[in-house]
């Protein structure tokens, strides 16, 4: 209703008042939003990668990104997570992160740079009213276990091998 959507409204502007009263500073001329990847032509193995980028910061000399993803909704202190929700979240949120740097790193116009850090930026405040992000740089060991299990699901997708999956428990543990 009317009210419903008043109420969402001025949360929304609340919201994003606080987050650009915190962040505004950090946003420069240089960086690219919503980086679209479709014509890239990214492929590791034989997979075939797309997606848009919401920020990056790029540095050409040293030929590093910085890929910044946005996030609404609750924010976390770390990438542990108190419940069970939090857990799978901040992991599939993880992932997305590493799909990210695999996107950049084989893609036409930027494999030669390397992407250096993600980050993820949430734009809710906690209730003290603080911005949070999250940021890491991924071992390789972490990226080359993430490109094996790229590669096993787009095999399975692509053969329409699929696995029964009933006996994982739809959890954080049954997700690993």
């Amino acid at each position: 209703d009317a009210a419903t959507r008043e109420t969402l409204l001025q949360k929304g502007i609340n919201t994003l008042n606080t987050f650009l009263t915190e962040k505004y500073h950090s946003f420069t001329p240089i960086q690219k939003a919503e980086l679209n990847f479709s014509n890239q032509q990214s492929v590791v193995d034989e997979v075939h990668l797309t997606g848009n980028l919401d920020l990056v910061d790029i540095d050409d000399s040293a030929k590093t990104m910085t890929v910044t993803d946005y996030k609404t909704g609750h924010p976390s202190r770390d990438w542990k997570g108190k419940t069970g929700y939090d857990k799978i979240k901040l992991h599939r949120y993880r992932q997305q992160l590493m799909f990210y740097k695999l996107l950049v790193e084989h893609s036409r116009d930027y494999g030669s740079y390397s992407v250096t850090r993600g980050i993820l930026q949430f734009v809710e405040p906690t209730k003290e009213k603080e911005i949070l992000s999250l940021e890491d740089d991924f071992s390789a060991a972490e990226i080359d276990e993430f490109k094996q299990l790229l590669t096993t699901v787009w095999r399975k997708i692509i053969t329409l091998d699929l696995p029964n999956i009933d006996n994982y428990e739809p959890s954080y543990k049954g997700i690993l």
